[in-house]
């Protein structure tokens, strides 16, 4: 129990809970016993509810524990041979302790809360928006905020421990990001009788799978978004009709009532660390289904950050990494964080252009790069065969000679950049920039020699523009972090 305790303790998280001020009636636990007692209940193999908690605070702790929890020491069993009156008198001694147990919760909860009701009772669908709208409200951000910060110092607490005794040595500090279904107690709501959830924050839970298309190619579309969707909250399910009943059905998708957990995880870049350093979670965060991705991501990984844990990368699905840049990347940015980016499957390859320079798979080339390159990311999706993803990762791998270099990075993930063709390292010839060389013979075999003879040439097309782009006519050129973040990569 002493473990358990100083964990909490030296955790941060007693700190955060509200005063346990005096309120008229019998005199309740302090706030940290309960949360304590919570806590020891699911350590030893019980549940997290409030009689349990009772139960593991009276009855399974030793004097010397219970006085360290302001715990009275009071025998609550009942002895073998006990008469009437001796059993109601440790009945009711056993109904006065709950109580309090219970008063302490609901008194910490109240102010927890920022929309406090009876969760008992099922609202009407008004009712249940009007709260919502206090949670979401900004005047009480600050209590959700702390909530947060609650569970997640409380999650943080065995990993900084473990952190400390040196578990964590071999582990580069990169994170992985996800977004989980979570059940919930209540039913989903009842639109027909303008029932709400018991669970107000829930909402619909969207998995997609790979559907076809409808068209005579008969290639698999793109999968759809897997995890969170927005715009499904609490919205009740589209009605069947008879000109919908006709048409070619598409693979149903899958929507549950749930809640949406955003969930941190350590990760690697590279196969040999698996299993180098323990698989747990650095950072938790309940949310709405299809709500804010990326600023649930960044809270996430917030607390885990400021504590020196994360560092280089940052790996999320689709579902997450599609948030608005404002929301997400733009603040990884900031915070000196790599992403590491998945993809729908028709932005795996062009995805943009700043002055000249074309963004593909998350970084910037030559305007002039073979349509095959720029194409591989999907030729290696369509590919049905061994070889044919071979040779689609081999066109992955000669985009390389072909990519803009960075000269320098400045603030806020700017970079400058440089034509491939330039400079003394230059990966490609171009037209465009004509280099005078001496004629020269050239063994093209030795693998040591990179020699302008044997760099790929850029050919120059039927139609070429009068005016050059900026990459083609100056020596560099400077991209701001906020161009095209939400598709950059650095990896």
């Amino acid at each position: 129990m002493r473990q358990v305790f100083d964990l909490v303790r030296h955790s941060g998280v007693l700190e955060r809970l509200p005063s346990n001020e005096h309120r008229p009636g019998p005199k309740g636990f302090p706030f940290r016993t309960v949360l304590i007692g919570l806590i020891l209940s699911q350590y030893m193999g019980k549940s997290a509810n409030i009689n349990d908690a009772w139960e593991t605070l009276f009855f399974a702790l030793s004097p010397g524990s219970k006085a360290l929890l302001d715990v009275p020491n009071v025998d609550l069993h009942i002895p073998e041979g006990a008469t009437r009156e001796e059993i109601d008198r440790v009945a009711h001694h056993q109904y006065a302790t709950s109580k309090r147990v219970y008063r302490s919760w609901a008194s910490m909860t109240r102010r927890l809360n920022p929309a406090p009701h009876d969760r008992r009772k099922r609202l009407s669908l008004s009712e249940a928006k009007k709260i919502r709208r206090k949670w979401n409200a900004r005047a009480n951000q600050d209590t959700v905020r702390n909530l947060e910060a609650i569970a997640q110092d409380l999650v943080l607490a065995p990993v900084m421990a473990s952190y400390r005794r040196g578990d964590f040595a071999r582990w580069p500090g990169h994170i992985a990001v996800d977004d989980t279904p979570v059940p919930v107690w209540g039913k989903e709501p009842d639109y027909h009788q303008d029932r709400a959830s018991l669970e107000i924050t829930a909402g619909m839970y969207v998995k997609g799978g790979t559907q076809k298309k409808s068209g005579p190619s008969g290639k698999a579309a793109a999968s759809t978004n897997t995890g969170t969707r927005r715009g499904t909250t609490n919205k009740p399910p589209p009605r069947k009709t008879k000109s919908g009943q006709g048409k070619k059905a598409k693979a149903p998708e899958k929507r549950e009532f749930r809640y949406a957990m955003m969930a941190a995880f350590p990760g690697h870049g590279h196969g040999d660390l698996a299993g180098a350093y323990p698989a747990v979670c650095l950072g938790m965060i309940l949310h709405t289904p299809g709500t804010e991705p990326g600023p649930a991501a960044l809270r996430a990984i917030q607390p885990a950050f400021e504590r020196g844990l994360v560092k280089d990368l940052f790996c999320a699905d689709r579902g997450i990494t599609q948030a608005k840049p404002h929301n997400l990347h733009l603040q990884l940015i900031k915070l000196g964080l790599n992403t590491v980016k998945h993809y729908n499957d028709d932005k795996v390859d062009r995805q943009g252009e700043f002055r000249g320079m074309q963004l593909v798979g998350g970084e910037f080339y030559c305007p002039l790069m073979p349509t095959p390159l720029i194409t591989a990311g999907a030729t290696y999706i369509d590919s049905r065969t061994d070889e044919d993803r071979a040779h689609a990762l081999n066109l992955i791998q000669s985009r390389k000679d072909y990519q803009t270099k960075v000269k320098e990075y400045g603030p806020a993930g700017d970079q400058r950049r440089q034509c491939p063709a330039l400079g003394s390292h230059a990966t490609v010839t171009c037209y465009r920039r004509p280099q005078p060389r001496p004629s020269t013979v050239v063994d093209l075999d030795a693998p040591t020699v990179r020699t302008p003879a044997a760099l790929p040439t850029i050919p120059r097309p039927k139609r070429d523009t009068p005016v050059y782009p900026d990459i083609c006519r100056g020596k560099s050129i400077t991209v701001p972090g906020t161009v095209l973040a939400k598709w950059r990569q650095k990896y």
